[in-house]
């Protein structure tokens, strides 16, 4: 029985060995990545204010800010249909909360929140509800973007998926040519595309800066210009390739 067992674990052995003998390396592979970007136009407006309500005690405040955005939501409504409202708190609190020093200042019972009112992309639309912002007694948000540029107005894509999948076709195509140019100064032929990555250069939210408060736009594509909002497109694959066969 020993001497069975001993048979059978030797040509276990013999076999693994053999296995890693004629073990076939994996084929060579060769890397390339590129970027195509283009400016597209707005979908929707961003007009953005700042609301505050305040009073004697914290409830108090609540009921005047609830007061205030129910008069201006009314009022919105019926000068433009097309608006919806997205409304984000940014301080419950003492008023002065950008600076605020307990021992220097008393707490002054404040709740603000940021209004985001999304519009059609036309411009004269969005000046208007800022006019009528004004005269509510609503702040406009005049964030500055990480561009540089500033404004309680901006410009964005409701879906760039559907932009960004456009540049597919042109861009797969280009991805193709470097990877041949790089196999050829290998003096290598590509056999096939292995492993391929797709994403786009801005995968944060889209954010403002105003008065020490982040915020951030409903797209990760915006612009302060309705017709020149920037959007890219990044592919990078693996090759498989082969030496070219020398020509006799």
């Amino acid at each position: 029985m020993k001497k069975y067992f001993l048979i059978i674990f030797t040509v276990v052995l013999s076999s693994s060995v053999l296995a890693t003998e004629q073990k076939i390396e994996s084929p060579p592979t060769i890397s390339a990545e590129t970027e195509v970007s283009k400016y597209v136009s707005a979908t929707e407006c961003y007009v953005l204010f700042l609301l505050e309500g305040t009073g004697e005690t914290m409830q108090e405040a609540q009921k005047n800010f609830e007061r205030k955005l129910t008069e201006f939501t009314q009022k919105t409504q019926k000068d433009f249909p097309q608006a919806n409202l997205d409304v984000v708190s940014v301080n419950i609190g003492t008023r002065d909360f950008n600076n605020f020093r307990a021992a220097e200042n008393p707490f002054a019972p404040n709740i603000t929140k940021l209004l985001i009112f999304i519009l059609p992309p036309d411009e004269n639309m969005a000046i208007t509800l800022l006019d009528s912002g004004l005269k509510a007694g609503l702040m406009p948000f005049c964030g500055e973007a990480r561009d540089g540029t500033f404004g309680a107005v901006f410009y964005g894509l409701k879906n760039p998926e559907i932009e960004i999948d456009k540049l597919y076709p042109q861009t797969t195509k280009i991805l193709i040519s470097q990877g041949e140019k790089l196999a050829a100064q290998l003096q290598c032929e590509i056999v096939k595309m292995d492993d391929l990555t797709r994403f786009s250069p801005r995968e944060s939210p889209y954010e403002l800066r105003f008065k020490d408060i982040k915020a951030s736009l409903p797209s990760e594509f915006c612009s302060s210009d309705k017709d020149k909002i920037k959007i890219s497109l990044i592919l990078r694959a693996d090759f498989i390739v082969r030496k070219k066969k020398s020509e006799k």
